[in-house]
């Protein structure tokens, strides 16, 4: 699933020199792939898949907002995220910091697209 969805930002828009939620630099990267084993091993993933089954209405905000994934001020911040470069991808300002506030908001920029048109949130490659 991952991969579709990788591959298809990647064919909408794929800026160069910059971080998306599908390719986040390596150290970020790393710690993820470090974690994720611990999450695949959790013992029941049922209830959380269940509750989202059940929603009613999708909204890249409020879902993972009910799920405690992201606070207030991040989907604030998302509201004012613009789409850039020719309508194909939305600008998360400032150079890609790790940690939950710069994962959240090229998460949330998502929710600046519509059903059909595709906007691939992305934020400038840190300075090395």
């Amino acid at each position: 699933m991952f991969a579709v969805a990788a591959q298809r930002c990647a064919e909408v828009f794929d800026p160069p020199d910059a971080a998306t939620i599908w390719r986040l630099p390596d150290d970020v990267e790393e710690a993820f792939d470090a974690r994720c084993e611990g999450w695949l091993a959790a013992e029941s993933w049922a209830p959380y898949f269940e509750s989202v089954a059940a929603l009613a209405d999708f909204d890249v905000a409020k879902v993972p907002k009910c799920f405690l994934l992201v606070d207030d001020a991040e989907i604030e911040a998302s509201a004012k995220l613009k789409a850039a470069d020719g309508g194909k991808g939305v600008l998360v300002p400032g150079p890609f910091e790790p940690g939950r506030r710069s994962v959240a908001l090229l998460a949330l920029g998502f929710g600046r697209g519509a059903p059909r048109d595709l906007l691939v949130p992305y934020s400038p490659a840190r300075k090395a």
